[in-house]
C-alpha cells in the first residue's frame, strides 16, 4: 500500500514533468521559429552597427522547411509530444534533410515500440488481473466451502444433541456402569452362595442333632414298648432260630417261659428248652428240632413305630400307681412326633435351600451372560465411535490445514494484484489516450517525411549523398543503378569481368 502512494504520486509527478518539458520545447521552437523567420530577419538587419548591414543581400528561407517545422510545433503542442518538439527545433537550427528523416522515422520505430509495449503491458495487466481475481474467488469459494466443512466437522464430534463425542462419554458411562453391576452381581452372588453355605451347615448340624434326640427317644420308647406292650406268641411247632439265645431257665413251664420273655424288653421269643432268644430268624429260615418256638407278637404292629406309639390306647395302669401319677407315653410320643416334624422340615427346608441356591445361580449366570454381551457390545461401540472421532478431527485439521494454506494463498494474490495495480491502472485508465495520442503522432510524422522528401532540396541532398556514398561508382549508377556498368564497378570488375561470370545479366 505504500508503494502504490509513492508510485501515484510518482506518475502525477512525471506527467506533469512531461506537460511541462513539452511547453518548454515548444515555446523554445516556436521563439526559435519566430526569430528565423523571413520578417525576423529583415527587421534585423536594419538595427545594429552599420558594419554589420547587409543591403545588397536578401534571404529567402526554405519555405518546405518552415512548413514541416510549424507542423511539427504544432503538432508537438497539442499532444505534448517533447519529441517533434526537438525535431522541429532541429529543423530550425538547419540540420540537414538526412538527419530530419532518421530522427523522423526513428521516432516512429519507438512510438511503434512504445505502442507495441503498451498493447503487451495493458493485455499482461488483463490476463494477470483475470487470472489471478479468478484465483482469488476461487480461492474465496474453497475456504468458504472449507468454513461450512468445518462447522459441520466441529457439530458432528460436539453436538450437545448427538455428537460424537456426547455419545462416547454416553457409551463410556454405560460401560462403567456394566462393570459396576457385574462386580455388584459378583459380590451378592458371594454373599449369598455365603449365607447359604452357612443356612446349610446349620440345617445339616439341626437335623443331626434333632436325629440323635429322636434316636435316643425312639430307642427309648422302642424299649418301653416291648416292654409295655400287649403281645402275644405264636408257636412254631417242631422249630427252632440258630443263635440269639440271652439265657436258659431249664425245667420252666411254657407259661413261665412267657412270663420271663415278657419281662425282658430284649426278649422275641424263647424255645421249650428254656432258652429266651433276642432274634428270632424268618420262616425260612428256622430248623426243624425235637423242641418248639414261641415268638413274641405285639398286638397293634410286629414293628415299631411313632405313629403306632400315637395312636395306641395308653395301658391301664397298675395298681400300685396314683391316679394322679398316669403313664407319660402319649405326652412322650408328642414329643417324638414333634422332632420327627422338626427333621422333616428341616430336610425340606434343606431341599428348598438347595433349589434357592440353583435358582440364584442360574439367575447369576444368566444376568452375567447379559452383562459380559452388553459389555461387549460397548465396547465394540466404543472402538467405532472412537476410530470415528480420530477420523473425523483429522478431516476437521486437515480441513483447518487447507483453510489456512488456502487463506494464505490469496492473500499472496491479494498483495500480487496489489503491487501491479498502480501500473495496470495507469495504462488501462491511459490506454486509449495514448493510442489515439501516438496515431496522431505518427500520422504528423508521416506527414512530415513526406513532405521533406517531396521537396527538389531533399531530393538533391538525397542524390548528393547517394552519391557520395557510390564514390567512383557515382556516374555510372546514378544514371542507372541496375545497368551492367554500375554492377560491375560495384563489384569492383570490368563489364567485360563481370560479363564473364554474369552471362544472363542485361547489357552483357
Amino acid at each position: 500500500m505504500k508503494l502504490v502512494a509513492i508510485c501515484t504520486a510518482k506518475t502525477t509527478e512525471f506527467e506533469d514533468r512531461k506537460m511541462t518539458r513539452a511547453n518548454e520545447d515548444a515555446a523554445i521552437s516556436q521563439a526559435v521559429s519566430i526569430l528565423n523567420s523571413d520578417a525576423a530577419f529583415d527587421t534585423a538587419g536594419k538595427v545594429g552597427s552599420t558594419q554589420f548591414l547587409q543591403l545588397s543581400r536578401h534571404v529567402k528561407r526554405q519555405e518546405p522547411r518552415d512548413d514541416v517545422s510549424k507542423d511539427l510545433l504544432s503538432a508537438a503542442g497539442t499532444h505534448k509530444s517533447g519529441r517533434m518538439a526537438k525535431v522541429a527545433v532541429g529543423m530550425m537550427l538547419g540540420n540537414p534533410f538526412d538527419q530530419v528523416v532518421d530522427e523522423l522515422e526513428e521516432m516512429l520505430e519507438v512510438i511503434a515500440k512504445e505502442g507495441k509495449a503498451d498493447e503487451e503491458q495493458k493485455a499482461w495487466c488483463d490476463s494477470e488481473r483475470e487470472e489471478n481475481t479468478g484465483q482469488k474467488n476461487s480461492k474465496q469459494a474453497n475456504m468458504d466451502s472449507l468454513d461450512g466443512d468445518i462447522t459441520s466437522f466441529v457439530d458432528t464430534l460436539d453436538s450437545d444433541v448427538d455428537g460424537l463425542n456426547k455419545q462416547l462419554r454416553e457409551e463410556q458411562a454405560t460401560l462403567a456402569q456394566n462393570r459396576k453391576d457385574q462386580a455388584d452381581s459378583i459380590a451378592t452372588r458371594k454373599e449369598e452362595n455365603a449365607a447359604y453355605q452357612a443356612n446349610i451347615m446349620n440345617i445339616v448340624e439341626v437335623t443331626k442333632t434333632v436325629e440323635k434326640a429322636t434316636n435316643v427317644l425312639t430307642k427309648f420308647y422302642e424299649w418301653l414298648h416291648a416292654k409295655n406292650g400287649a403281645h402275644h406268641y405264636e408257636k412254631k411247632a417242631g422249630k427252632d432260630s440258630g443263635g440269639g439265645n440271652i439265657k436258659r431257665i431249664p425245667e420252666a413251664t411254657v407259661d413261665q417261659l412267657k412270663e420271663a420273655c415278657s419281662a425282658d424288653p430284649s426278649c422275641n421269643g424263647f424255645n421249650t428248652d428254656g432258652w429266651l432268644k433276642t432274634k428270632i430268624d424268618s420262616d425260612d429260615k428256622m430248623f426243624t428240632t425235637r423242641s418248639d418256638l414261641y415268638t413274641k407278637v405285639f398286638d397293634e404292629d410286629n414293628k415299631v413305630s411313632m405313629s403306632a406309639l400315637q395312636t395306641r390306647e395308653d395301658p391301664a395302669p397298675p395298681e400300685s400307681f396314683s391316679e394322679g401319677s398316669g403313664d407319660q407315653t402319649g405326652k412322650a410320643n408328642d414329643v417324638v412326633s414333634q422332632l420327627q416334624f422338626i427333621i422333616s422340615e428341616s430336610h425340606a427346608e434343606e431341599k428348598q435351600a438347595h433349589d434357592d441356591e440353583e435358582s440364584s445361580q442360574h439367575n447369576f449366570e444368566d444376568e452375567i451372560t447379559t452383562l459380559k454381551s452388553q459389555e461387549a457390545t460397548s465396547m465394540e461401540t466404543i472402538a467405532s465411535l472412537e476410530q470415528t472421532i480420530a477420523d473425523e478431527e483429522k478431516s476437521l485439521q486437515n480441513a483447518r490445514d487447507d483453510h489456512e494454506k488456502t487463506s494464505a494463498e490469496k492473500q499472496a494474490i491479494q498483495k500480487y494484484l496489489y503491487k501491479i495495480a498502480p501500473g495496470c491502472t495507469f495504462i488501462t485508465n491511459n490506454i486509449d489516450e495514448r493510442r489515439s495520442n501516438r496515431g496522431m503522432e505518427t500520422e504528423s510524422l508521416e506527414n512530415a517525411i513526406k513532405k521533406l522528401k517531396s521537396t527538389p532540396q531533399y531530393k538533391e541532398a538525397k542524390a548528393k549523398s547517394d552519391a557520395e556514398a557510390l564514390g567512383k561508382c557515382g556516374d555510372p549508377c546514378m544514371t542507372d543503378a541496375e545497368s551492367v556498368e554500375c554492377k560491375a564497378c560495384k563489384a569492383g570488375t570490368s563489364v567485360s569481368g563481370y560479363c564473364a561470370a554474369h552471362g544472363d545479366q542485361a547489357g552483357c
